[in-house]
């Protein structure tokens, strides 16, 4: 958005324990005036009544703490926590569908030798505010994604997201009619992937 103000600030700590292991903390504040909103009148010349204005103005700041680690026979495993919070400075409450905690976790492993390596990724969000001031659950999900490279530019990537079947859902936009929308369960895929500059 041209017409919007931006101002960031980021600070960050990174310590490196060997070859095996890095741990970092970082945190940031933002602040944006002038977002393009939805207006709160309706525009009869407008399509479907619908307009946008430069309004609006939101603060955040948040930290975070990650780790990752180099293990046993290629064995890799990473972790964060991310605390945040993100304000409408109108309202003073929190934007919508902004978790206040996030958490994540992966796991990968080599297989069969032969270049194919498997990951697991966990996510866990923290309870989100819907548009009416409602809140939702807590989520959690785990998805794995296994790699397969054929030769230097090719691989096989085939991923199972929500690996067990989670039930959970997300805060719907004002663009919505409802509050908010579930979110799919156990669902995979399978592709070819084409690496740019492959090694």
């Amino acid at each position: 958005d041209p017409d919007a103000l931006h101002r960031v600030g980021v600070s960050v700590w990174e310590r490196y324990t060997g070859d095996w292991l890095r741990t970092s903390v970082s945190g940031y504040w933002y602040r944006a005036d002038r977002l393009i909103t939805l207006a709160p009148t309706s525009d009869p010349a407008a399509v479907l009544g619908i307009t946008y204005a430069n309004q609006g103005e939101v603060r955040a700041r948040a930290a975070e703490f990650e780790a990752q680690m180099r293990l046993w026979r290629g064995w890799q495993a990473a972790g964060s926590y991310a605390w945040q919070r993100a304000i409408n400075r109108d309202t003073a409450s929190d934007l919508p569908n902004s978790p206040r905690h996030m958490v994540k976790a992966r796991l990968s492993l080599p297989l069969l030798g032969r270049g194919d390596v498997l990951a697991l990724e966990g996510i866990v969000l923290g309870e989100r505010r819907t548009l009416l001031g409602n809140r939702v659950a807590p989520a959690a999900t785990l998805h794995a994604t296994w790699t397969q490279p054929l030769g230097r530019s090719w691989e096989i990537v085939g991923t199972i997201r929500n690996l067990l079947d989670a039930e959970y859902v997300d805060p719907a936009s004002s663009q919505h009619a409802q509050e908010v929308i579930p979110q799919n369960g156990r669902t995979a895929r399978i592709g070819l992937r084409w690496k740019v500059g492959g090694r």
